[in-house]
């Protein structure tokens, strides 16, 4: 916030305050394959308040630092394969994603996170172990929950 004093119409000084709001926030989904031992993409993108997500490498990249809450929903298929996918945090693997074998068609496995970001710090999905193409929509969310400062 700053502010700054002004000369009203009247000749009396009045304080102006001028509020900036920090905001990012995002919400993707993919339709792709779900390659082993790699990151995910989320190309198709319903939001992305900041353009702090890129929806080609499937990565966020923090520009306001603060705490942020991420989720990644994963839609398992109907054979008998297993999910297994995370959320990375700068290339660290932190939250999980299971949906066992056999689990039903359209089960689904849902990790929610929440990090104390700084400025270019890097937030994404990966997977590994056996996958495959699913046909179903995957999603990747986050919000800024509290800016620094």
């Amino acid at each position: 916030m700053t502010s700054r004093l002004t000369l009203s119409r009247h000749n009396h000084f009045i304080r102006v305050y001028h509020i900036r709001f920090h905001t990012s926030a995002f919400s993707a989904y993919n339709l792709h394959l779900l390659a082993n031992g790699r990151d995910v993409t989320f190309p198709d993108v319903y939001y992305n308040e900041g353009n702090d997500y890129d929806a080609t490498s499937g990565v966020f990249t923090c520009r306001i630092p603060g705490v942020y809450r991420f989720s990644a929903t994963i839609l398992a298929s109907a054979d008998n394969f297993f999910d297994v996918c995370n959320i990375k945090l700068n290339g660290n693997q932190k939250g999980f994603i299971y949906v066992p074998p056999n689990a039903g068609h359209e089960t689904t496995g849902v990790v929610n996170q929440v990090f104390k970001l700084r400025h270019g710090d890097r937030v994404h999905v990966g997977c590994y172990f056996h996958l495959h193409p699913n046909n179903s929509v995957n999603m990747f969310t986050g919000v800024l929950v509290k800016a620094d400062g």
